[in-house]
């Protein structure tokens, strides 16, 4: 008897907080311009607010982007401060940043160039979510997740890629939904371009945007989508990607193009698999590595080219991560986890806020990241069946951009993929037909339309 009152109870409370979000649901759908102007004031006085307390932020990072921009002004070479051209940077975020030098600009005009960058997510995410579900409030939650993420106003301020590149990852996921929807060549173009510029900013994309070339060529050969899509994507990409190689191929006779990866299993994924596996600090982990870097190669300083030493710091840390690959998979799981939750606490030590009260901000913005992702899980998990390849899509981006930095487990990664998965979270959430949505062919891919005949 107690049982069935317990669960009569339970039942009748949440059939009242269902009625209770429904009615606050349709409030913010009727106040939704006014609730929009609101949050979108609260980002820009929080990114002003951080502008004037901290400025602009440089990084111990930050030095590899600045000198080949000036250097580029200067002499037409994108080189580093010891005068040798760049092998780690590629070449988007140097000219962004050569462009606003150039104009007599210096670093507080790049981070207000950023600081708008992030203001404008803040309108997409709330736009896509917005024109895909119908639901004004749906976006308005995804704005409110994404303007309460304390790393915007971090990043924003610092000069380093991670504004720009999810800038570019967020506006190709604009264009594409547009394109989604009504079908133009114009849009499919714009999300395509948006993609180029996001590798010529970070490398991150490199085996994302081949795959992405695989997939429209197999596509088109099988007359799924037009070629007036394919082809003018892989010229864009080929003139991108492969101008760099080139480049890297003149420079340092080696078509890659970047070699950041060679001196990151050095520096980074090695060390991180020692730690895991002998249970030592990283700075024990890399102290080692130096010292079987003297006893396997004791010529390396005497090597005549950089890009050789680079393949020595390689091979020694591909040797140790494949022989503890079941380690490399744990650091990998770890890493994840720490890009996912960790809240920003360098971003709130700067406020010089009591321990307590800065634990308090902690917490919190770690239950806001764990609301993100449960909203992402249950909305996905709930409506697996009626999910439009559109999702997938989404959901697929954000895995690969989640998995691909998972190995050094720094929140900052997460700002590539963040806005991607508000987007993907709250689309998740809209109003389904179950009959039709996963027998339905996209818009977008209608031969007719893509060909722009609509």
């Amino acid at each position: 008897m107690d049982t069935e009152k317990g669960k009569e109870k339970r039942g009748t409370t949440v059939s009242r907080a269902g009625r209770l979000c429904s009615r606050f649901a349709q409030w913010a759908e009727s106040h939704h311009r006014l609730l929009l102007v609101i949050l979108m004031a609260v980002q820009c006085l929080g990114l002003a607010a951080a502008f004037f307390f901290f400025g602009p932020t440089v990084f111990p990072d930050s030095p590899s982007y600045m000198e080949p921009a000036r250097s580029f002004l200067e002499n037409g070479v994108m080189a580093d401060a010891d005068g040798q051209p760049t092998l780690f940077r590629t070449p988007g975020y140097l000219l962004l940043l050569a462009a606003v030098y150039g104009l007599g600009g210096g670093n507080g005009a790049v981070v207000l160039l950023q600081m708008l960058m992030c203001a404008a997510m803040g309108l997409m995410i709330y736009s896509v979510i917005r024109d895909i579900s119908g639901k004004a409030c749906l976006g308005l939650g995804g704005l409110l997740l994404w303007v309460l993420h304390i790393e915007n106003y971090n990043y924003a301020l610092s000069i380093l890629t991670e504004i720009p590149f999810a800038f570019f990852c967020v506006l190709g996921l604009f264009f594409l939904c547009r394109f989604w929807q009504r079908g133009r060549y114009r849009d499919v173009t714009a999300c395509l371009v948006s993609l180029n510029c996001g590798l010529l900013i970070r490398p991150q994309l490199m085996y994302y945007s081949m795959i992405v070339a695989v997939l429209l060529l197999g596509a088109s050969v099988l007359r799924k989508v037009s070629w007036k899509i394919t082809l003018p994507y892989v010229c864009l990409f080929l003139v991108c990607f492969g101008g760099w190689c080139l480049r890297n191929q003149y420079r340092f006779g080696d078509p890659q193009y970047t070699f950041i990866r060679h001196k990151d299993y050095f520096e980074y994924y090695a060390p991180n698999v020692y730690r895991e596996v002998e249970k030592v600090s990283l700075e024990e982990s890399k102290r080692y590595f130096r010292e079987l870097l003297e006893e396997t190669a004791p010529d390396y300083d005497r090597l005549s080219s950089v890009v050789d030493q680079l393949y020595v710091l390689s091979d020694i840390g591909k040797t140790y991560v494949k022989q503890h690959f079941g380690a490399f998979i744990v650091v990998n799981i770890k890493g994840l986890l720490q890009e996912m939750f960790a809240p920003g606490v360098s971003y709130i030590e700067r406020f010089g806020l009591p321990p307590w009260l800065a634990w308090c901000c902690c917490g919190f913005f770690a239950f806001l990241l764990a609301v993100t992702y449960g909203i992402y899980a249950v909305g996905f998990l709930r409506n697996w069946s009626a999910l439009t390849r559109l999702d997938w899509l989404i959901f697929l981006t954000n895995v690969y951009l989640m998995a691909s930095t998972a190995v050094v487990g720094y929140s900052r990664f997460r700002m590539a993929f963040y806005a991607p998965c508000l987007m993907g979270a709250f689309l998740c959430w809209r109003r389904f037909d179950k009959e039709t949505c996963g027998k339905r062919r996209p818009h977008g891919l209608r031969r007719g339309k893509a060909d722009g005949r609509d």
